[in-house]
């Protein structure tokens, strides 16, 4: 099976890194800068699970932030990663399904 993302990533101090696990193994993990479309080609069985990990973003660990705030609590610069769209063998899920039929759960790595 062929599982194309096309992402955005957005830095603060770096950019945002995604992880792709197929069954606890690493098969992709790279930065995401600016636009991207990462590829993955797993063979895959019924109860096969393929994982997203992401962003490795600092939240103050050894003075390091990943989000900019200004005197306003503003924040002016950010570290994220969005999901444009999501591809299985080459056929779009679009947005719709992205939103509402995907369990998302975020995991730090």
């Amino acid at each position: 099976m062929k599982f194309k993302l096309s992402l955005t990533g957005s830095k603060c101090n770096e950019y945002p890194r995604l992880t792709i696990l197929h069954n606890q193994q690493v098969v992709y993990s790279e930065l995401i800068v600016d636009s991207a479309e990462v590829e993955v080609d797993v063979d895959l069985q019924y109860d096969d699970l393929i994982t997203l990990q992401g962003i490795d973003k600092s939240q103050g660990e050894n003075g390091k932030w990943d989000t900019q705030l200004n005197e306003a609590g503003q924040i002016i610069a950010d570290k994220w990663l969005s999901i444009n769209n999501i591809c299985i063998d080459n056929i779009s899920m679009g947005p719709e399904w992205i939103c509402r039929r995907v369990p998302i759960t975020l995991q730090e790595a």
